[in-house]
C-alpha cells in the first residue's frame, strides 16, 4: 500500500509532533574524530492497521 506520511520535524530540525518524538539531542562520538551523534526519543505507540512502520530521514 501507499501508506500515510507524518512529518515529525521541519527542515531546521524543530519537532512538529512533540507527543510522538522528543527534541533532538546531541552527543559527541567516542572516537578522536569530530563526530556528533544526533538522536531523539520516540514515544511508544502502535499502529493497529499496519504490520510495519518505516521511519526515514531526508
Amino acid at each position: 500500500g501507499g501508506g500515510h506520511t507524518i512529518q515529525l520535524s521541519d527542515e531546521l530540525g524543530c519537532v512538529l509532533r512533540p507527543k510522538m518524538i522528543s527534541r533532538f539531542l546531541k552527543a559527541r562520538g567516542s572516537d578522536d574524530r569530530a563526530t556528533v551523534i544526533t538522536y531523539a526519543f520516540f514515544h511508544a505507540f502502535k499502529f493497529p492497521d499496519a504490520l510495519s512502520v518505516h521511519i526515514k530521514c531526508k
